[in-house]
């Protein structure tokens, strides 16, 4: 049985509380939450598994191994991750490491304090 909280945080993957403030005031902007949530992650995966491939067949093994690759690399699809886990509350504390990984950030990067405007304008 799932434990339910009040709140949910995120995970501080190293000197990275700058990206989760940004993460906080998005999730908590109503407007920007609803347009997440109502992007379709699977209608995304099959426009472009058809323009790379040409088949329109996604009940096939191909097509859910290529969802799920692109899954770990899709930045919208780990924030929609992100604030189903924070909108749920199933957990005290969210891990952000998978979105971290989709900007291609290791250790290091997570541990070099960055300008929370530069990441803003880098994010979007």
């Amino acid at each position: 049985m799932n434990k339910n909280y009040n709140y949910s945080g995120l995970s501080n993957e190293g000197t990275t509380s700058y990206v989760n403030a940004l993460l906080y005031t998005l999730y908590m902007t109503p407007d920007f939450r609803k347009i997440l949530f109502q992007w379709s992650f699977d209608n995304y995966c099959r426009k472009i598994y058809t323009s790379k491939t040409g088949k329109s067949n996604y009940d096939d093994e191909s097509f859910a191994q290529y969802k799920k690759r692109v899954e770990s690399t899709c930045i919208l699809r780990q924030l929609q991750i992100i604030f189903v886990n924070l909108q749920l509350r199933t957990s005290e504390v969210v891990s952000t490491m998978d979105l971290f990984k989709c900007f291609g950030w290791g250790e290091s990067e997570m541990l070099m304090q960055q300008d929370i405007v530069e990441f803003f304008y880098d994010f979007v």
